[in-house]
């Protein structure tokens, strides 16, 4: 079905937010490498998410095989969540593609997630689609260079000072793991814009204000009317909380 006619100059799109107080206190470097067996000298690709098609893990996995041959450092491949129906055909890519250094811990929930986060060295989402993807925003509060597909819709916030945007091909995933793996100096940048534009762009006080300014928006094209019965906020004036008002 064709939508000719829907008005799309009438849908907002607003980005998902993070809690950032979850990310004020983070475990220390070494954690999770210590669980794994994961040699400090090692460097970690981490994929979080459900082990699913759709999460384009075939791909991923291609890539780090070029990449364990490329670069000049031992690096591990680590692929954590849930199994989504598609865990033992990537375990038989796997052993078909020859690549050893490749782990699958399970899910990974609150503070070992976080754990995760911390000592991975490149959070990747290789999606062949993701309506948004908030486990990179995880991954930037968390101070991890991230590379997403254009696919994502977190890409669209995903400029070249705090991460790459590829597309959905081995050999361009190729190209960014090997950089990032291989400059310890733009992969501190990288971490360091990351955590600074969730902090400023991706918080739950952003996400409100956004949300604000959106009721104002549509209370303002109605003539201040306040349609459907929908809540609108106001500000109270003294930098207090904002208010919803039917």
């Amino acid at each position: 079905m064709a939508f000719v006619d829907f008005p799309f100059d009438k849908v907002a799109y607003l980005p998902n937010v993070i809690a950032l107080s979850s990310y004020r206190d983070l475990p220390g470097r070494g954690q999770f490498r210590a669980k794994l067996g994961i040699d400090d000298q090692a460097k970690i690709v981490l994929f979080l998410g459900r082990i699913h098609q759709i999460k384009n893990l075939e791909t991923l996995l291609a890539a780090f095989g070029k990449v364990e041959r490329a670069v000049d450092c031992p690096a591990k491949l680590v692929i954590a969540g849930p199994d989504g129906g598609h865990l033992h055909a990537i375990k038989s890519l796997a052993s078909q593609l020859e690549v050893e250094n490749v782990v699958f811990p399970g899910p990974l929930y609150e503070r070992e997630k976080l754990e995760a986060y911390v000592d991975a060295d490149v959070f990747v989402l290789p999606s062949y689609y993701e309506s948004f993807g908030i486990v990179v925003l995880e991954a930037l509060a968390c101070g991890t260079p991230v590379i997403v597909t254009n696919n994502c819709g977190v890409s669209e916030w995903i400029s070249g000072d705090v991460g790459y945007v590829v597309k959905c091909n081995e050999q361009e995933l190729y190209n960014a793991l090997r950089e990032v793996l291989q400059n310890e100096q733009l992969s501190k940048k990288l971490g360091s814009n990351g955590e600074k534009l969730v902090e400023e762009e991706f918080g739950l006080d952003k996400g409100i204000l956004r949300l604000e300014k959106l009721y104002e928006a549509v209370v303002s094209e109605n003539g201040g009317e306040n349609i459907a019965g929908a809540p609108f906020f106001r500000s109270d004036g003294d930098g207090g909380a904002n208010h919803a008002t039917k």
